[in-house]
């Protein structure tokens, strides 16, 4: 008798469409079977609490039918297909309706032990590290340009004093009425 390596688990006519399930889907590929379910409780999504049943449903497979330890469980594929979709109606104004479609999904996960070697989880591993290092790299500009933001002899402006101020404000206005009155006077003696 051979020992079961995966598990799959699925939730047939899901109440979500097939777009917005992906989102969550993208999260949890590759990860740690019970470290994906700590994270599915924090996700703000609506999808989230779906595949959260899921997830857990392929776990205790797992564990009470084939005996595996769920330490070493990681989520191998996870899937959203499209199911059947509804078609619901929008009453209008002046006694017209619309149609609208209500779309319901598939979800299949699937868990394999930790042990084995598998090209998906490979590569998103490799994204991960990839993802790490582009985050090491943006951090340390970020500390270089802060740090010769600092060394650098930066030229420093300061704020005119309040008598400046009075001073400029008083010389406009003198302008002004000047130019008012001859102004005035121009179109007097026209």
């Amino acid at each position: 008798m051979s020992k079961v390596t995966e598990v799959v688990a699925k939730a047939k006519n899901v109440g979500i469409s097939q777009k917005k399930g992906q989102i969550i889907a993208q999260i949890i590929r590759g990860m740690n079977a019970e470290d994906a379910l700590s994270y599915l409780l924090y996700i703000n999504k609506h999808a989230a609490k779906h595949f959260y049943k899921v997830v857990r449903s392929a776990l205790f497979n797992a564990i009470n039918n084939y005996n595996l330890n769920k330490n070493h469980l990681y989520i191998k594929n996870v899937r959203i297909d499209k199911a059947r979709s509804f078609t619901r109606v929008i009453f209008r104004g002046k006694g017209g309706i619309s149609y609208f479609k209500r779309p319901f999904s598939h979800i299949t996960v699937e868990l394999s032990l930790s042990n084995e070697n598998t090209s998906g989880v490979a590569s998103n591993k490799s994204n991960i590290n990839k993802n790490q290092r582009n985050f090491d790299v943006l951090e340390e500009s970020k500390s270089i340009s802060s740090q010769n933001n600092d060394t650098n002899n930066s030229v420093e402006i300061e704020a005119p004093d309040n008598n400046q101020l009075e001073q400029s404000a008083e010389a406009t206005n003198k302008t002004a009425t000047k130019s008012s009155k001859e102004s005035k006077l121009s179109s007097n003696s026209e």
